[in-house]
């Protein structure tokens, strides 16, 4: 038996996460975050009729299209492809860490900028499949008319709590 052992109980554990679940509120520590899906699912183009056998446009306008064209003419709206790739995106609020907090004693000025190009972001587990399926994010929307804070996953989610893994930290480095 461990020193121990009844020195951290259920209700340590619960003050834990509420204290976690306090700060990652939206209206707490966190700041709106984009998370930006690239070339999620193809669909067929609106503006031609897609032709199965060769995959591609059929080169044929499809009635109530946005961009009108002769029958035969390439689609001009998806360049005869006959299928887009869209971009999705979801705004989810995050913890953001500068990872060089982990383990100090104290805070030193030039260490709140992101002088590495990495930051670390924290969230509830239930964001996991989406943090791993981002290809890239945009931090603090708030200020993207003044700057674009553009990462992409560094490592994938770490799983992490006081006795569960209720919570996920997650890696990003600077794209810009």
């Amino acid at each position: 038996m461990s020193i121990f052992s009844g020195i951290i109980t259920a209700a340590h554990k619960q003050t834990f996460r509420d204290m976690i679940n306090a700060l990652l509120e939206d209206t707490a520590l966190t700041v709106p975050c984009k998370l930006v899906f690239e070339n999620t699912k193809l669909q067929d183009c609106p503006n031609c009729k897609y032709d199965s056998i060769s995959r591609r446009s059929s080169n044929q306008y499809e009635p109530g299209g946005p961009i009108p064209f002769i029958d035969g003419q390439i689609c001009p709206y998806c360049a005869g492809a006959g299928s887009l790739s869209f971009t999705q995106d979801e705004t989810i609020y995050l913890g953001i860490i500068k990872p060089a907090f982990f383990g100090m004693a104290k805070l030193e000025l030039e260490s709140v900028n992101f002088v590495d190009g990495k930051i670390q972001s924290l969230c509830s587990i239930e964001h996991y499949a989406k943090i791993k399926n981002a290809s890239y994010i945009i931090i603090d929307t708030n200020i993207t008319d003044l700057t674009l804070n553009k990462y992409i996953r560094d490592r994938d989610p770490i799983p992490m709590g006081f006795g569960d893994n209720n919570y996920i930290v997650t890696t990003w480095k600077s794209v810009q």
